[in-house]
């Protein structure tokens, strides 16, 4: 309970607050009083729809008699962007920073105390031509409490180091954009950079990614003054690859030495990649989404048939905007996406294999319609082309199919005119020419809502 009694606990005590505790950090004390305890909570009042900022005071002096005191419940006005970040600062005792949507405010227990409400407040410098500011998700405090400034990260990525002056100013120093930032960042202490004949003092800062590559920099501890509004450049120490979140992901069969391999769809927005996993620990970068792709949507592993090879083992990888075709020859993956006649400038909805007379074809069903394709063939490899006739006011929401013997069926959930029908399709083979399919429609029924999901069972 204190920084001189390590005593085990021998009691528990309680204190409620009404309404919601966002954030809860104890401050730095002075180091002359090391059994003041100083706790700050932010709680938001839901009823009244108040935010206030609360101290209290524990005194564990008396190991046998600790006491808890609330000394102030400062409130907040109500026009108060959301707080986001409690910082305490280490090299202000008793003081602390709140970071909101908006700005940063600079207040003291004394302040909390005395219901002071002219606190030092500083804006959030807004980026060039947005108008909004950044959402900072994470700080960083230095080890020394000699260093007067803290570091501060966004979501979408910007850095800035926040000096706090004796006068209580608050400076804002831009550094250059990384990668979106999440909701951990440390300083893990300062080290001296050789550079022709000379040494620079730089904080070496590690931050978590947002759905994105952590990062190790070196950034210069000190600045010349004239170059504040000037972002201050890093230097990369390291990179922590980041496959979260796997958004979707199949099996290569016989991928590379008779070993499976697990190929995913990881990351979001312009740092989307695909990722092949082999042996449970290699992974190879295989592709990274445009950023218009806004990351990847759903993949499917195949198996098809080549007149060059008995099976191909294909990966398909769709977008929102575009869908890709993969293969596997020679333990090398080839994107033959331009030559395998798929439909290519449109999401896939569903995908599946067509087993006829033991050939595989490849059944891409996409927003308007389906195919039927031969992969195998370079030439003329579309063998089926499928739309419904109802017009052109009309999307595929949902897919599914199946196959039983030489019998394929396919179940599409229609939108057309904002009603819904299900349509059941019978895919069946010409008996001069095998390979010449024929789609035919077996029936239709209104369904009053979209179904969530569309699948098809087998019951014995």
């Amino acid at each position: 309970m204190s920084r001189i009694h390590f005593d085990p606990i021998v009691g528990r005590g309680s204190e409620c607050e009404e309404g919601i505790i966002w954030q809860m950090e104890f401050l730095y004390t002075e180091t002359t009083s090391m059994d003041k305890i100083l706790l700050v909570l932010v709680v938001y009042n839901d009823v009244e729809r108040l935010c206030r900022l609360i101290l209290y005071a524990i005194d564990a002096s008396d190991t046998q008699n600790v006491t808890i005191e609330k000394i102030s419940r400062l409130p907040l006005e109500k026009n108060t962007s959301l707080p986001l970040l409690l910082i305490p600062l280490k090299f202000q005792p008793e003081a602390f920073i709140l970071i909101t949507e908006q700005q940063a405010c600079l207040l003291t227990a004394d302040d909390l105390g005395c219901g002071n409400v002219l606190y030092p407040t500083s804006m959030i410098p807004k980026i060039f031509r947005s108008i909004e500011c950044p959402l900072f998700t994470a700080y960083a405090t230095h080890l020394d409490p000699t260093e007067e400034y803290i570091y501060l990260g966004s979501a979408e990525g910007h850095l800035y180091k926040l000096e706090v002056k004796v006068t209580s100013e608050l400076n804002w120093i831009p550094i250059k954009k990384v990668n979106p930032v999440g909701q951990s960042m440390c300083l893990l202490g300062t080290m001296d950079l050789i550079e022709e004949n000379t040494a620079r003092k730089m904080d070496v800062l590690l931050y978590s990614g947002e759905s994105a590559d952590s990062q190790v920099l070196l950034i210069p501890s000190k600045h010349p003054p004239a170059s504040q509004n000037t972002p201050i450049d890093y230097t990369v120490l390291q990179v922590l690859v980041n496959r979260a979140p796997l958004t979707d992901f199949q099996i290569a069969e016989n991928f590379q030495d008779h070993q499976d391999a697990l190929i995913a769809c990881s990351g979001q927005g312009e740092h989307g990649s695909l990722s092949v996993i082999t042996h449970g620990i290699q992974a190879e970068f295989l592709h990274a989404s445009d950023p218009e792709w806004k990351g990847i949507s759903a993949l499917w592993d195949l198996s098809l048939s080549s007149l060059e090879y008995e099976e191909l083992s294909c990966l398909i990888a769709t977008s929102a905007k575009d869908t890709r075709l993969f293969c596997i020859e020679d333990r090398q993956i080839k994107d033959i996406t331009s030559t395998s006649g798929i439909k290519s400038d449109i999401e896939t909805i569903h995908v599946d294999t067509i087993v006829i007379q033991q050939y595989k074809l490849l059944l891409q069903i996409y927003s308007r319609g389906l195919l039927i394709i031969d992969v195998g063939k370079h030439d003329n490899s579309v063998i089926t082309k499928w739309e419904p006739d109802i017009g052109t006011d009309y999307h595929i929401e949902l897919a599914t199919s199946w196959q039983i013997n030489d019998k394929v069926y396919i179940a599409l959930c229609i939108m057309y005119k904002d009603m819904f029908t299900l349509y059941i399709l019978n895919i069946k083979s010409n008996e001069s020419s095998p390979l010449s399919l024929i789609v035919e429609e077996l029936t239709t029924k209104p369904l009053d809502v979209c179904p969530s999901y569309i699948g098809q069972f087998k019951f014995r």
